[in-house]
């Protein structure tokens, strides 16, 4: 695995030190979800940003680095923002006006945090991210509005962590099926016609962005594989997901 994240991340990773599932910092440190991004109520992998898959990396400097992957498989998007839902179950102050969020960056010159309905509820993820010039001649709304609201978080997650300046390297990641074009061109109508490439570019900051395929992770393991394990978890991946 170090090796394909050398080639997928950074050629800097020496090792891997740790995984983790449905990642988070410990409540009450300032790099919890609570404290970072203002994500009050939830809890790991319920209502509060939580990875799918963290890894914990070194690098060849001695540094620690940290790896956000978000997993999808057959989800068709990152999911519409919470904030433009109008739920008075939840307890929160209903967003007044969900259209604004929809709103052509270059006509607001791409300030999206004035009129997010997150910064009512005390969230901080875009307290913590900076538009591009191409983001604002890019987006024909808030790039979380209708598809991208999971990667807005875990970029402004990874943003915030890498701010702390605890981390030499910081990535906020997807892991995907290639054959999931919908997923691929979820954020179309936003104005970014295939989030791999186009994603990273609406930000500008020390947390980078990076992508890669189950198949290519796949691919790799067999051209790499050593034993019977191996195998026969390659035997399994092919019978029932057709890798």
């Amino acid at each position: 695995m170090v090796k394909f994240l050398q080639a997928k991340i950074s050629n800097t990773i020496v090792a891997i030190e740790n995984v983790e599932l449905e990642f988070a910092f410990p409540a009450g440190k300032a790099l919890h979800p609570k404290e970072l991004l203002g994500e009050i109520d939830g809890s790991r992998g319920t209502g509060q940003t939580s990875p799918d898959i963290a890894f914990i990396i070194r690098t060849k400097s001695g540094k620690k680095g940290i790896i956000l992957c978000e997993n999808k498989y057959t989800e068709h998007s990152f999911y519409t923002c919470s904030a433009r839902k109008q739920d008075k179950k939840t307890g929160r102050e209903v967003n007044p006006d969900p259209q604004r969020c929809m709103v052509v960056a270059d006509s607001n010159n791409c300030d999206y945090k004035s009129i997010c309905h997150q910064t009512v509820w005390d969230r901080k993820y875009l307290n913590l991210l900076i538009f591009t010039d191409h983001a604002r001649i890019t987006l024909k709304r808030c790039p979380a509005a209708t598809a991208g609201y999971q990667l807005l978080r875990q970029q402004a997650l990874a943003e915030g962590i890498a701010q702390s300046g605890r981390y030499e390297l910081v990535v906020s990641a997807v892991a995907f099926d290639n054959r999931n074009i919908t997923l691929k061109e979820c954020l179309k109508s936003t104005g970014i016609s295939d989030f791999q490439s186009e994603w990273a570019e609406l930000f500008k900051g020390q947390a980078n962005f990076l992508t890669w395929t189950h198949q290519e992770w796949i691919k790799f393991v067999r051209e790499h594989k050593d034993g019977k394990e191996i195998d026969e978890w390659l035997e399994y991946l092919r019978e029932r997901y057709d890798y």
